[in-house]
């Protein structure tokens, strides 16, 4: 058994990367907001505004989304957060013992921590909720790891946890399990307890939502006396909002203008995204069932174009499925080529030599340089006789398209999770080695993902993830074009905001002006 050191109580979730001039794409929904900044109270503290575009429906904690990521760490805690090196660090468990095959864990918990209803958090509760994050409908991304799985309470303090497989990824999954009270479950979409440094004050969906700090927090009280979430109609609005003050945050802004907001009465906060830019391929129908097709629309992909045009420059193209944040890239796979006639021969070796019809469907509010970049992609297409029409559809369409498989063609994506363990990155829609959105279904790729989860040594593990790349880019049922780090832009006075590790979820706890 390996027992994990004990640490301070104080914990910072993330360091803050102020670098001017990088990115992130903004959601474009629906929702308006209008007014200043919060301001100060009575005590001498001050309020903070973030403006979204990605309206708030639901405080339900999954699926993992960005109105998720939001407000996860000012509503919830977690059991643990991962440090920079994805190396678990204390929250509510103050340290744990886990065995050598990651099969076994028991956590202990901190004594004091409440839920804001001043109930304790104790073993019983957690147990309920891994159990909760556990069943197929919480729809937690990644918690089909938890498949038979066990969970006991041994007593208030302690939850032992007994795995069924072996389970590397298990404390990267644990970051982002949120902890909530078990009473609240029938209100969980409007109004539910956790354990965090704010709690509700009022909730509109899909417009506003209004925190003030939680008089039970057990860490270090926040330093905001009000956090307000506005949702705005489009990213310029957003951008709008924070130039005028009528927001301390705008979380996220469009790549392209991440560098005037870097300078003046704003300035912004970047980190590497949790995964890439992604074209899904349909691979159990029609031409793209054959690997050659699937190879020759990703020579088609002029990535750098995407690139250094459609992403300003600020982050780099490429081709295989592990971000350079994870322990898996290799940089010496980023052999992707434009080639336009090694992509026709391919299609001429297939019998395509004459084209074919295929449908891109993308939504433009979650990736829109990718549905800019799609007329670039449907002109390079067309010299090699495959005529790409170009169907765009709201969020809720492309979600159901992706989860149901729903579709002969191609989907315009983006991924996350693969910036942390890298068995993790599995529980992504495209890289499942079942009921896989592209229908790929191959022994082969199923091999790669259970000999990263069972070997033993870290070294044998990334061999394992870095051959399962290789497989990837041969048979090119997913394409990545890019990483997508993320961009906010606040007021040039506020300090102390940081995105957590791994999650990549907002932190407003240490946040002021």
């Amino acid at each position: 058994m390996r027992l994990a050191e004990q640490r301070s109580s104080r914990m910072h979730l993330s360091r803050s990367i102020a670098v001017p001039g990088l990115l992130v794409a903004a959601l474009a929904l629906t929702g308006c907001a209008s007014g200043a900044a919060t301001g100060g109270s009575s005590d001498g503290s001050s309020g903070l505004a973030v403006g979204i575009t990605s309206s708030i429906q639901s405080l339900k904690p999954y699926p993992i989304g960005d109105p998720q990521l939001a407000v996860k760490r000012s509503l919830f805690d977690t059991l643990i957060t991962l440090n920079e090196g994805l190396e678990p660090e204390p929250r509510i468990a103050e340290s744990w013992e886990i065995d050598d095959a990651s099969t076994s864990l028991t956590l202990t918990l901190r004594d004091g921590v409440l839920f804001s209803d001043g109930t304790a958090v104790d073993a019983e509760a957690v147990v309920w909720n891994l159990e909760y994050a556990q069943d197929p409908e919480a729809g937690l991304q990644g918690a089909g790891v938890l498949g038979g799985a066990e969970f006991s309470a041994v007593d208030e303090s302690t939850v032992e946890i007994a795995l069924a497989s072996s389970t590397p990824q298990i404390f990267s999954l644990l970051n982002n399990i949120v902890i909530i009270s078990p009473e609240s479950f029938e209100v969980i979409d409007s109004a539910p307890i956790g354990s965090g440094p704010y709690v509700i004050d009022t909730f509109d969906p899909g417009s506003a939502l209004s925190l003030v700090p939680n008089e039970s927090y057990w860490d270090d009280a926040p330093l905001a006396s009000e956090i307000d979430f506005r949702t705005y109609p489009d990213s310029s609005a957003l951008v709008a909002a924070v130039q005028s003050g009528g927001v301390d945050v705008a979380y996220q802004v469009p790549f392209s203008d991440v560098s005037r907001l870097s300078e003046g009465t704003t300035k912004t906060l970047i980190v590497p995204g949790a995964g890439n830019f992604n074209i899904m391929v349909q691979s159990a129908e029609g031409p793209t069932a054959d690997p050659r097709v699937r190879q020759a629309l990703g020579y088609a992909l002029d990535r750098e174009r995407f690139a250094d045009t459609f992403l300003n420059g600020v982050t780099a193209s490429s081709c295989i499925m592990w971000p350079a944040s994870s322990p898996a890239y290799d940089a010496a796979m980023e052999t992707c080529e434009f080639d336009l006639d090694k992509a026709a021969a391919l299609l001429a070796e297939a019998g395509y030599a004459d084209g074919f019809d295929i449908e891109f469907v993308i939504n433009r509010a979650t990736v829109s340089e990718l549905a800019d970049f799609a007329q670039v992609y449907q002109a390079d297409l067309a010299t090699i006789g495959v005529n790409l029409t170009i169907s765009e559809v709201e969020e809720t369409e492309i979600i159901r398209t992706a989860i149901a498989a729903d579709f002969t063609g191609m989907v315009g994506h983006r991924y996350g999770f693969a910036n942390q363990d890298p068995a993790f990155a599995f529980g992504a829609l495209p890289f499942r080695g079942t009921e896989n959105p592209t229908r790929f279904d191959s022994d082969e790729w199923r091999g790669f993902i259970s000999d990263g989860q069972l070997s033993t040594t870290r070294e044998e593990r990334m061999d394992a993830y870095r051959a399962a790349a290789a497989f990837l880019a041969q048979q090119a049922f997913n394409l990545p074009m890019a990483n997508q780090p993320r961009a906010l832009a606040m007021a040039a006075d506020l300090e102390g905001l940081t995105l957590g590790n791994g999650d990549l979820a907002l932190n407003l706890t240490s946040a002021s002006k």
